[in-house]
């Protein structure tokens, strides 16, 4: 497979990373998060979301560390080294907001934290699309980080549904669109 002008190779099959993790996102974000802030939902609904919670992140690493092994072995080059910096540097920070806003009101906030995970995803996914040349993926970070300024005007359940929407926006988006530019260079 070709890859796109200016794309890098492995990139144009990464589509698949982006439409995991924004489906992920969403799902996580929409059904766990804003459904249950702003309706009642029964016993089996908390049950399914107790493990799809438990689930759908163990899927997501999973399939993320089989497609690096799978895919990007042998060409662990500066790009891939850079993102598995950006995202893990976000991990590494979210936990330092957490500490920080523990240590600062002696308790969580979550809807203080949660506009400030949103800005720090925003900021990773921006610096993602600038590494790999993805201007849909550069915008969508943009979106995200407008969803998070949004969202710090609004309760926990609220919040969670504009995050919801930014991984539509950011990743789900993109994934489609880097997907079809792929499909079309091949067919091309």
């Amino acid at each position: 497979m070709k890859p796109a002008k200016g794309q890098l190779p492995y990139v144009q099959n990464a589509y698949i990373l982006l439409l995991l993790w924004g489906w992920l996102g969403f799902i996580n974000n929409f059904f766990f998060g804003y459904i249950p802030g702003v309706m009642a939902t029964g016993y089996w609904y908390g049950m399914v979301q107790e493990i799809m919670q438990l689930m759908l992140p163990i899927i997501g690493i999973g399939y993320s560390l089989f497609y690096l092994l799978r895919y990007v072995k042998g060409h662990l080059d500066e790009t891939i080294r850079l993102l598995i910096l950006i995202w893990a540097g976000l991990l590494v920070s979210m936990v330092l907001v957490n500490l920080i806003i523990q240590n600062v009101n002696g308790m969580v906030s979550f809807e203080l934290q949660h506009p400030i995970f949103m800005t720090l995803i925003a900021l990773a996914i921006t610096l993602t699309g600038q590494v790999t040349r993805q201007r849909l993926v550069i915008l969508g970070g943009v979106a995200f980080a407008c969803l998070a300024l949004a969202s710090s005007f609004l309760d926990l359940s609220q919040q969670q549904m504009l995050e919801a929407i930014g991984w539509l926006v950011a990743f789900v988006l993109p994934g489609h669109w880097i997907q079809f530019k792929s499909l079309k260079t091949t067919l091309d």
